[in-house]
């Protein structure tokens, strides 16, 4: 919990720093915090405690505060470094895969250096992958002794209401707060209580549930924004205007599988028990949303 809360805290602080202060001196330039072709090594880590949006920083701590029992059963210091490495990696990655595969051209004439990526995706990518590697069937969610379809339910929806892309931006433009948004929201909360009981059964849920209903209904969600709607988009695996940082998420995530694997053979002895097929399916995911940016 402890590691937790102090990730918390710097992502915060960061968020505030960049967008809530007015004082000019206090304003922390972009090339600072941001990771990009042409920014500063120190951004491998600066870039995963800051965020561009409400609704993205929000979602990223959630799912930590939803694997807590991944920290108890590491460590704190442990689950610092993990937290950390798994950031940089992901970083790193991104940036092979743009430099290499997706815009080598416009890289070779100087301009894809400066598209810009943040967030502790990676790193929270990497932790549940991580947790769900090491704790196998081991229950998780309890934190603060909440029912872990809480955590889960916290994690698929606040998010949406912290934004403008779901039109139920109630935490961002409260005076839009109209009676359609109260409408949605409510249909939107009804489905959530409605799902607990088959997505999380008698309490009980692991963490590679837990991620992998993330991945699901995120990709769901994005097929149903009513801008998308609207223009009646096709549904395919990935859009033309998708500018998700996938590549990212995946480095992230094969270190934290990494991780995870090397902690089960230490404590369990040379088992493969490791290997979930939730798991695995997972990380298949994260690899065709990047290769899918550059071949679909």
């Amino acid at each position: 919990m402890i590691a937790i809360l102090i990730i918390t805290f710097l992502c915060t602080l960061l968020w505030i720093l960049k967008r809530e202060i007015n004082i000019k001196t206090l304003r922390v330039p972009s090339e600072h915090l941001m990771l990009s072709g042409n920014s500063y090594s120190y951004t491998l880590v600066t870039s995963t405690f800051y965020h561009a949006s409400r609704s993205h920083l929000i979602n990223n701590m959630l799912q930590l505060y939803g694997i807590n029992e991944f920290e108890t059963e590491i460590g704190t210091v442990p689950f610092l470094i993990l937290f950390l490495t798994t950031g940089a990696a992901g970083w790193i990655f991104s940036l092979f895969w743009r430099k290499y595969f997706l815009y080598p051209e416009q890289w070779k004439q100087g301009i894809a250096q400066f598209q810009e990526s943040c967030g502790s995706s990676p790193a929270t990518y990497g932790m549940c992958i991580a947790a769900a590697t090491v704790l196998g069937d081991k229950p998780i969610g309890n934190l603060f002794n909440f029912n872990p379809s809480v955590w889960l339910f916290g994690l698929l929806f606040l998010p949406k209401f912290c934004g403008d892309r779901f039109e139920v931006n109630i935490l961002v433009h409260p005076k839009k707060w109209t009676f359609k948004h109260f409408s949605i929201a409510s249909t939107v909360l009804l489905i959530c209580y409605a799902s607990a009981e088959v997505l999380v059964p008698e309490n009980y849920l692991t963490a590679e549930r837990f991620f992998l209903c993330y991945l699901v209904f995120n990709f769901v969600a994005s097929k149903c924004e009513p801008a998308k709607l609207r223009r009646g988009d096709s549904i395919s695996i990935t859009d033309a205007d998708d500018t998700t940082d996938h590549a990212c998420h995946l480095g992230g995530a094969i270190l934290g599988f990494g991780f995870g694997a090397c902690w089960y053979v230490y404590h369990n002895g040379h088992s493969f028990d490791f290997i979930r097929i939730e798991t695995s399916f997972c990380i298949l995911w994260l690899f065709m949303r990047m290769t899918c940016q550059k071949y679909c």
